[in-house]
């Protein structure tokens, strides 16, 4: 059985959602341009697998576990100066290869990004389309422009900090124990009970990699970051693919979603996982490679 690597695999989740979602949004993620170094100085640009050294953010450069971006999930513990978080909300942000994914409690940003001297370069980022409240638009927005004002990164440890004029943002690298039992793994429903049971015919489709989920219940695709420490789903808002759906597939989408946002309880018991919140449970059964997740094209 071939076995793909956790970067290439959350890669092509990523690249396969953006190109999906950018479609039906009219726009498209750009790659990071390329920098031009002028004769006689040197630049140092990196994927964002290890960051770069800059003397003024303290970034350490190294290729150690703790100095790693690529593949890993971070959470915001504050914001400072001109911005603060809205409250009760975090942003979570995904690095995989030179591609980034960034929730701040509404919609998804991803899109194309390198890190050259301490500085992240992520110029172009598309963005799910979803309906927020004000505060949460707003914030957003205010995301979007930050990591597009090419930022510095600094790297302390377990602690990423970046910072742009009067702007700060600091986040915890998010526990790694999700790595093991489902990283990298699709799984397919057998069953849902509560409150919610599958449209006849069906199925819902799970795979886990690096700190990110995808899921397909018969129509859309949803996607986006995760953990899940101590037995819990814990989701941010996931984006969604944007395909005209059946009523009852549609509703089915609706509640995938919103069940997966609920910080449901995991259990794995053999090839058996179980999500379950107060009101519903979904059981499904580890399923083969080439059950993974894929978004559907519009046609």
């Amino acid at each position: 059985m071939a076995i793909q690597t956790r970067s290439s695999l959350l890669a092509a989740a990523i690249a396969t959602v953006a190109l999906t979602l950018a479609g039906c949004a009219g726009s498209t993620a750009s790659p990071a341009a390329s920098s031009t170094t002028p004769a006689g100085s040197t630049a140092t640009t990196t994927s964002l697998a290890a960051t770069s050294n800059a003397a003024d953010t303290g970034a350490t450069t190294g290729k150690s576990a703790e100095n790693e971006l690529d593949g890993r999930l971070f959470i915001s513990t504050g914001a400072t100066d001109d911005h603060q978080l809205v409250g009760n909300s975090t942003v979570m942000m995904t690095f995989s290869g030179n591609q980034i994914s960034v929730i701040a409690g509404c919609n998804t940003l991803f899109g194309g990004a390198t890190v050259t001297d301490g500085v992240l370069d992520a110029p172009t980022l598309a963005s799910s389309m979803m309906a927020c409240s004000a505060e949460l638009t707003a914030q957003d927005q205010w995301l979007s422009e930050f990591l597009s004002s090419k930022p510095t990164v600094a790297v302390d440890g377990q602690t990423l900090t970046l910072k742009s004029g009067a702007d700060q943002l600091t986040l915890k690298a998010a526990p790694t124990d999700n790595s093991t039992e489902l990283d990298g793994r699709s799984f397919v429903s057998t069953g849902a009970a509560g409150d919610h049971p599958l449209v006849a015919g069906s199925t819902v489709t799970i795979r886990f990699a690096a700190a990110q989920l995808s899921a397909n219940a018969g129509c859309n695709t949803l996607a986006g970051g995760v953990t899940l420490t101590g037995g819990v789903v814990a989701a941010g808002t996931l984006a969604s693919t944007l395909i005209g759906c059946a009523d009852d597939l549609a509703k089915q989408d609706s509640w995938l979603s919103e069940f997966l946002t609920s910080k449901p309880t995991w259990t794995l018991s053999g090839d058996t996982l179980t999500l379950k919140n107060p009101t519903d449970q979904l059981t499904l059964k580890s399923a083969p490679p080439d059950s993974a997740v894929t978004a559907p094209t519009s046609s």
